[in-house]
């Protein structure tokens, strides 16, 4: 799992590079609201032995907004400056959101269950 720091510096940088005035402020906000409930969540998850509360899942509760944001702020940028970054950058959460939809429809599927019994 990610750390929240590198989070919140992936956060810093996309709304440095992307925003200017009061959505910068505002999603650095977010950004370190986010960070501090993430952390807190998943520290209690780990004192409280709770699974869920530590998992993929929830970590990818918490990185859905920032997906979408980083795709409309960059999808935003690329069709007004046409910057090959940015292209760049909307493939990669592109992909992204591939990955996971494919994860979940794994998880969903019960796949992990069925090869359990495989050892």
């Amino acid at each position: 799992m990610p750390s929240p720091f590198l989070k919140i510096i992936v956060w810093m940088g996309q709304a440095n590079s992307c925003t200017r005035g009061s959505l910068r402020s505002l999603l650095t906000s977010y950004a370190s609201i986010r960070m501090l409930l993430y952390t807190y969540i998943a520290l209690s998850g780990a004192l409280l032995n709770n699974k869920f509360m530590l998992s993929f899942e929830l970590m990818i509760l918490f990185e859905a907004p920032s997906i979408v944001i980083f795709l409309i702020l960059n999808g935003r940028r690329y069709l007004r400056e046409k910057n090959s970054i940015d292209l760049f950058l909307l493939g990669t959460w592109l992909e992204l959101v591939f990955i996971v939809a494919v994860y979940f429809v794994y998880l969903m599927k019960g796949v992990t269950e069925d090869l359990s019994g495989c050892f």
